[in-house]
């Protein structure tokens, strides 16, 4: 993922990509927040003793796991964000 560098001053179009990022990292963060909520209440409801559904719920996990590390990552772009914006 990229980085975002700080820069010494804003110029109009320097604000409005700052802007932009910032609402598109917390609508992108507020998805995989709730994908990972949505999938961990899966991953309890799939938690059974059958071969089919064990596997489903192996890719559950494996899907929140996921979206969690994405959550991470999409926190780490909007505080480098602010630090920019500081």
């Amino acid at each position: 993922m990229y980085s975002f560098a700080i820069a010494d001053g804003w110029a109009s179009d320097g604000l409005m990509a700052w802007t932009r990022a910032s609402i598109e990292i917390d609508v992108a963060l507020d998805a995989v927040t709730d994908a990972g909520a949505v999938l961990g209440a899966l991953v309890v409801d799939t938690a059974w003793e059958s071969r089919a559904v064990r596997i489903l719920n192996e890719k559950l996990v494996d899907m929140r796991d996921r979206a969690g590390v994405e959550s991470a990552g999409l926190l780490e772009r909007a505080a480098e964000l602010q630090r920019a914006g500081a």
